[in-house]
């Protein structure tokens, strides 16, 4: 799946267009690398150009090896030789829409037809460079996990910087609506106070979906508390 925010970043983007001043234009900068077009370049200075990317945008090597990433590389290869590449605004604005509406396709194709087997939807909360957010997923045996909805929670914040459970109760409804209710029979959360308070609220509308907590953040709180005792922290 694209890992972006989807409907959110589209909606940030138009409000960011509304308030750039359609005089002010962005300098373009002159590249370094005097390439002449003509010219194919040996694999080492191919390789090289791609490494002065990946370490001056600080980008994980690993990410070479993505599928994602190899796909762009043959796209590009068949690519006509004026090909130079999206710009930011077209990364923003054209290519976010089209990538948009693909993944819109994808989740339709997920849900068309249900395997008999019933879906399980997982929910968290997460915070991505300084945005507080909320992501669901869904599972369904035979066909695999399909990202849902990724939500911006930054403006429902409670006092002490949690989501507001009304807020998550919201949107997990919503997202079993869009899924279709009689095909959940499971949800899975973390155990903050707001999530069980969130699957209270929901129970009252779906009192057959069945609720757990996420097994992978109950270890992660377990072991974080076991490297809270002295004795094993001065064992490390």
């Amino acid at each position: 799946m694209y890992r972006l925010f989807m409907d959110e970043l589209r909606m940030k983007r138009k409000r960011k267009q509304q308030l750039i001043s359609p005089k002010a234009k962005p300098k373009t900068k002159q590249s370094k690398l005097h390439i002449s077009p003509s010219r194919l370049l040996p694999d080492d200075e191919v390789d090289n150009a791609w490494g002065r990317a990946f370490f001056g945008l600080d980008m994980a090597a690993n990410k070479a090896s993505n599928e994602l990433f190899r796909e762009a590389i043959a796209a590009t290869k068949r690519s006509s030789v004026q090909y130079k590449g999206p710009t930011r605004q077209k990364l923003l604005g054209a290519v976010l829409d089209r990538l948009h509406k693909e993944c819109m396709k994808q989740q339709k194709r997920f849900l068309a037809h249900n395997t008999g087997y019933g879906r399980a939807i997982t929910g968290d909360g997460a915070r991505v460079l300084g945005t507080k957010l909320i992501n669901f997923l869904c599972y369904e045996k035979g066909k695999g996990v399909m990202l849902l909805k990724i939500k911006d929670c930054s403006e429902r914040l409670s006092e002490v910087g949690t989501i507001q459970a009304t807020f998550i109760a919201h949107v997990l409804i919503i997202v079993i609506k869009y899924v279709g209710p009689e095909t959940v029979y499971l949800v899975i959360v973390d155990g903050e106070a707001e999530w069980v308070a969130a699957q209270e609220m929901i129970r009252e509308q779906f009192p057959w979906i069945q609720f757990i907590h996420c097994v992978a953040h109950e270890a992660h709180l377990v072991l974080k508390d076991i490297f809270t005792i002295d004795e094993v922290c001065d064992n490390r």
